[in-house]
């Protein structure tokens, strides 16, 4: 029970305007950047919505792509078709809402680089404190609370 305790008392409720800004400054971070990506990858499920949203403001194509697909060193469950392929498409930006634990951009990072395709990593929030991946582009440090996104449900 005092770890539920812990846990809601560090929570933070992340409106969707909050959302929509952090996203649209994350955004501009990565187009005035000038890296020239050919594909958005979307992690299910927070990630698409980013992904969305940057895909439309900047024109690149996206897709999403599950990581639950991959092993946590970034080895695939099972046979994973892509809709890319690197002799065509070169560099790609991985997105995801948050990198906590950051697990979860590191295998997926690793799935992708073991294919040859150049992979950058995005997500809207880090926890800088507890993360094993930090990506090339982030706009909000957590701070080490539980973020809760506005299509998520709190646990308080």
């Amino acid at each position: 029970m005092l770890q539920k305790v812990f846990k809601m008392s560090t929570e933070q409720q992340i409106t969707w305007e909050e959302y929509r800004t952090a996203v649209e400054k994350l955004c501009k971070k990565i187009v005035s950047s000038k890296t020239k990506f050919s594909v958005i990858v979307g992690l299910t499920r927070g990630g698409l919505i980013p992904a969305v949203i940057l895909s439309h403001s900047s024109g690149i194509q996206m897709f999403a792509f599950d990581p639950h697909w991959l092993h946590s060193d970034g080895t695939a469950r099972q046979q994973v078709q892509l809709p890319i392929d690197p002799a065509v498409t070169r560099s790609i930006l991985v997105i995801d809402d948050i990198s906590d634990s950051g697990k979860t951009l590191d295998k997926v990072s690793k799935f992708f680089t073991a294919r040859g395709f150049n992979v950058e990593t995005a997500a809207v929030f880090i926890n800088s404190k507890t993360t094993c991946h930090t990506p090339n582009y982030s706009v909000m440090d957590s701070k080490k609370q539980w973020i809760v996104f506005p299509y998520e449900k709190s646990e308080q």
